[in-house]
C-alpha cells in the first residue's frame, strides 16, 4: 500500500511540474496584446522619446533632458504643449550661465536645472512666459528676437518682475488672420466691438470706457494691455483655448484683478 501511495504522489508531482513549466513559457495577456515582451515595449517607448528630437537623432535620454554627444542639454518635448517654435533660455542675464533649448512648453524650469530665466532667445514662433510655475502669474509675450534681461521681456508692467518660471508656445499665432469681439458685460453680452488689427487705444476707436468684461477670440491670438500704448499687465487670449471664449475678466489670466483693458494687438509668428 505504501509503495502505491508513493507512486501516485510521484505522478502528481511530475504533472504539476509540467503544468508550471508550460505556464512559464506562455506569454502574459498584456504581452500578447502588445505583440511583444515587456522588454520590447520598453524599447518601443524609448524609440518614441528619441523620435521627438528631429535634429537630435544621436542623443541619449538622461532624466528630464536629452543630452547630445557634445554634452549640450535639451528639455524633452511634451506633445500636449508642442508648437512649431524654438526658444533658448538662460539662468543669467546677457545669455550667460546654464541654458536649455525647448521646442515645447515648460511648466517649471526648476525641473530642467534652472532657478530662473534671466535672458532668452526666441528663434522661431511666438511664446508666452509666466511669472510662476504651472503657467500662473504675470504674462509676457515673447516674439522672435533676443531678450538679454528682465526689462527686455517684462516691458512696462504694473510692477517690477524679475522672474519667469514657465512658458509655452502660442500655437494659433501662425494663423493667417486674427479676429476677436470684445463685450461690455460678462458672458459676451452688452455692447460689442469687433477687432482685427492692432489698437494702441480702444477709446480712440470708439470704445466708451476702459473696461472689457468678456471676449470671444474667433481666429488667431491677441495680447491685451491694461493701459493705452501697449503698457501695463498683459493678457494673452487665443482662439484654440476653450473655444476662444473668455466669459469674464477672471478668465483672462490668474493675475487678472480687474477688467481694465485699453489697448490690444495681434500676436503673429
Amino acid at each position: 500500500m505504501a509503495s502505491i501511495i508513493a507512486i501516485a504522489i510521484n505522478e502528481m508531482t511530475k504533472k504539476r511540474g509540467i503544468s508550471m513549466a508550460a505556464k512559464a513559457r506562455k506569454p502574459s495577456r498584456a504581452s500578447e496584446r502588445a505583440g511583444q515582451s515587456p522588454a520590447g515595449r520598453r524599447g518601443r517607448l524609448s524609440g518614441v522619446l528619441r523620435s521627438d528630437w528631429s535634429d537630435r537623432r544621436k542623443c541619449q535620454i538622461s532624466g528630464t533632458f536629452a543630452v547630445t554627444p557634445d554634452g549640450k542639454k535639451m528639455a524633452p518635448t511634451n506633445p500636449l504643449l508642442a508648437g512649431t517654435g524654438k526658444i533658448t533660455v538662460y539662468d543669467q542675464e546677457h545669455f550667460q550661465g546654464k541654458r536649455a533649448e525647448f521646442a515645447a512648453g515648460c511648466h517649471n524650469v526648476a525641473e530642467c536645472g534652472l532657478d530662473n530665466v534671466r535672458s532668452l532667445k526666441v528663434e522661431c514662433g511666438a511664446w508666452v512666459g509666466y511669472e510662476h510655475s504651472n503657467f500662473c502669474g504675470q504674462q509676457f509675450v515673447l516674439e522672435k528676437g533676443d531678450y538679454p534681461c528682465f526689462e527686455a521681456y517684462s516691458g512696462s508692467n504694473s510692477y517690477r518682475i524679475e522672474r519667469m518660471l514657465s512658458f509655452r508656445p502660442v500655437r494659433c499665432a501662425n494663423q493667417k488672420e486674427a479676429r476677436m469681439t470684445i463685450y461690455e458685460k460678462e458672458n459676451m453680452t452688452g455692447r460689442e466691438l469687433e477687432l482685427c488689427d492692432d489698437y494702441p487705444s480702444l477709446q480712440a476707436m470708439g470704445w466708451s470706457n476702459n473696461q472689457v468684461e468678456s471676449m470671444r477670440v474667433r481666429t488667431g491670438a491677441f495680447v491685451c494691455y491694461q493701459y493705452p500704448g501697449y503698457r501695463g499687465q498683459q493678457y494673452v487670449v487665443e482662439s484654440d483655448l476653450g473655444g476662444g471664449e473668455y466669459k469674464c475678466y477672471r478668465e483672462f489670466g490668474s493675475h487678472a484683478r480687474s477688467p481694465q483693458i485699453q489697448s490690444v494687438r495681434r500676436i503673429q509668428d
